[in-house]
């Protein structure tokens, strides 16, 4: 395949479709680069280059997507999102919609943790105000009291009742369509969990598993904005490079998915023998609101930057693509 029809192809897949998606959630970066890669290549830290089934792909295929903040709206509980990032490679000679999708390295979706909006009791509350005040002593009396009932209530929404969620891939994404992006619809499948975090509920406190997990399907909304560019194998740009890279920069949200009840929270119960129930289950399903049915539960992921990259030339022999993403690396 000639040059320039490889890339007006890959510029045209990218100009129907190249959204990705990514997901939750804020404290120190989850995010951070698996490795550091020089130039064009640098988001693409964890493509799964080297995995057997992009090594021996004709077309092999890097996705990324970066979402810098959002809302995650799950039953009775709305938190603020933090930076998410969705990797996964795919062999573009396949046909639409493209499968098998080969997850990102430590799993197709990374995310900050996000802090649950009052913590493990649910509770929510806006600080008192001082009110204006003319006699000194009432008032030194008045806003120590109103100091001490703002600390008590702080209190209560952090330490060991702060609760932090996660959202983590529960197995690998799916039926990537790159046309759905020009003609609506969900543009890719991803299996999704979330752990819950805290002293109270143990290190295995999820919302969601591998075998039962969260369905997300985003699909893009509102306007969108489109770049092609081309870079050397190394990463460095340049007009004539043998890379392309298609950018495309679009909010993203979806509606769709149900979410099942939390399990594994607390202390597990011996009775009756045999049952994996736990102490907190039932505390956390009632206090998030879970199950939670479709159409109840919200996702939306703001400017998210989904890149996707692929030989201009075509023809090169089979590992070619692991091989730049190899010489791309930094010290």
């Amino acid at each position: 395949m000639s040059s320039i029809s490889k890339r007006m192809r890959v510029a045209l897949l990218g100009t129907l479709a190249i959204l990705a998606f990514a997901i939750p959630a804020s404290s120190a970066s989850a995010v951070d680069p698996v490795v550091n890669l020089n130039g064009e290549w640098a988001p693409f830290d964890r493509c799964p280059v080297d995995d057997p089934f992009m090594l021996s792909a004709a077309e092999p295929t890097c996705v990324a997507a970066n979402s810098p903040s959002g809302t995650f709206k799950l039953g009775k509980t709305t938190a603020t999102t933090g930076e998410s990032d969705l990797q996964f490679g795919f062999n573009l000679a396949g046909g639409l919609p493209f499968n098998p999708l080969i997850g990102g390295t430590g799993g197709a979706i990374q995310a900050d943790p996000v802090a649950v909006p009052g913590g493990l009791l649910g509770i929510q509350f806006e600080p008192i105000a001082m009110p204006p005040c003319s006699n000194p002593i009432q008032c030194a009396l008045r806003n120590l009291a109103i100091t001490l009932i703002n600390r008590t209530r702080a209190l209560l929404t952090t330490g060991p009742f702060a609760v932090t969620a996660t959202v983590e891939s529960a197995g690998a994404p799916s039926d990537f369509d790159s046309l759905a992006a020009l003609i609506g619809g969900p543009i890719v499948t991803i299996p999704v969990k979330i752990h819950l975090q805290n002293p109270l509920l143990g290190p295995n406190c999820f919302i969601g598993s591998d075998a039962d997990p969260i369905v997300l399907h985003p699909e893009g909304v509102g306007p969108s904005s489109f770049a092609f560019r081309q870079f050397d194998p190394d990463g460095t740009p340049n007009p004539a490079g043998e890379m392309g890279l298609i950018e495309l920069t679009r909010s993203q949200q979806d509606d769709s998915f149900s979410a099942p009840a939390a399990h594994g929270c607390g202390l597990k119960l011996p009775f009756p023998p045999g049952s994996d129930v736990h102490l907190l289950d039932g505390a956390v399903n009632q206090r998030v609101g879970l199950p939670s049915p479709s159409g109840n539960n919200l996702l939306v992921l703001d400017d998210v930057v989904a890149r996707i990259t692929a030989d201009n030339v075509g023809g090169e022999p089979a590992g070619t693509l692991s091989t730049r993403w190899h010489s791309a690396v930094l010290p």
